[in-house]
């Protein structure tokens, strides 16, 4: 972060509007701010992190006390800060809850407090304000969201005011380290460690599962191991090429006894019919003397229809 523009209304010991332009620092990165004790350095620091988290630099004020006891009712408590993030420039505004002068009377009336957040694209003299978002929730997460810090690391890290360097000396082991994983950019091999521990829990689990698969097929075979279950394979192997051997030669003799069978059934069938035409040939030569009868009468019949025509005749006659 590169602080561009703070400004300070009514805020801590300036009762006036006061504004600090980074900017005439040129591209320097170091810088002093000194002078006499009283003279509001640690406002600026104060200025800086109330924008950006809504309390003060040490922590120990809330955003309502930094109100400048020497402002008058009716100028506002407010802070404009400008940073840059690389090439982006962002501007954060806030204003604490206060009174204020009433519209109407000569009583007072509570200012709630506001916060804003918007992206600044300079163009010229013109400064263009795209909103990000508002509420000081809303911005606080937001702002945490861009930087990388909370207000507490932020302190520690980024200001380290008067007397807090041991603050940050004296933190947790869990507190220095996420400070320090962001402030040297080590969260990607963090989020490296952790998706590394991740794929080997996996990969942990498929093995575990690929060993409970295991051990129930061992125990489905009634084995001990994998290699009694090889030799029980290479056993079953062998007795299956044997089996098969066996199947080819006792397909072929079925198709030839079925053949046979076929052929038998055919010839018994030649038999039968040979049979029922040879009963049907005694039926028939039982049967002779009867047509030889009746061939007779037939011959007879055939001569006596010749006269006929005769005995008609003699009867019309």
């Amino acid at each position: 972060m590169k602080p561009i523009v703070l400004t300070m209304q009514a805020f801590g010991p300036f009762a006036d509007k006061q504004l600090i332009d980074f900017r005439t620092l040129g591209e320097k990165s170091f810088f002093l701010i000194h002078g006499p004790t009283g003279s509001g350095k640690t406002s600026i620091l104060d200025g800086i992190c109330f924008a950006l988290f809504g309390d003060s630099s040490g922590g120990e004020r809330e955003a309502r006390q930094m109100r400048s006891h020497h402002a008058d009712v009716d100028t506002l408590t407010e802070v404009s800060f400008d940073f840059s993030l690389g090439k982006k420039r962002y501007r954060v505004r806030r204003s604490p809850d206060q009174m204020r002068k009433s519209k109407r009377g000569d009583g007072e009336t509570k200012q709630n407090a506001t916060a804003e957040l918007s992206r600044v694209e300079s163009t010229g003299e013109t400064d263009i304000e795209t909103p990000i978002t508002s509420g000081w929730s809303k911005v606080n997460a937001a702002v945490v969201d861009l930087l990388g810090f909370e207000s507490t690391q932020f302190r520690q890290v980024i200001m380290l005011p008067q007397g807090k360097f041991r603050e940050f000396l004296m933190s947790g082991t869990n507190d220095r380290e996420k400070i320090l994983q962001t402030l040297f950019g080590t969260e990607v091999y963090k989020r490296i460690e952790e998706a590394l521990k991740l794929a080997a829990k996996r990969v942990a689990e498929e093995s575990e599962k690929v060993r409970t698969q295991q051990k129930t097929l061992l125990d489905q075979a009634s084995v001990e191991s994998l290699t009694l279950l090889e030799t029980q394979l290479e056993q079953q192997t062998t007795d299956l090429a044997s089996r098969q051997s066996n199947l080819v030669t006792a397909t072929a003799a079925a198709t030839i006894a079925e053949d046979g069978l076929n052929h038998a059934r055919l010839v018994s069938t030649k038999f039968e019919e040979a049979d029922s035409a040879q009963a049907a040939l005694q039926a028939k030569n039982a049967e002779q003397p009867g047509w030889v009868s009746r061939r007779a009468q037939l011959a007879a019949a055939r001569n006596a229809a010749t006269i006929t025509p005769y005995e008609v005749a003699l009867v019309d006659l």
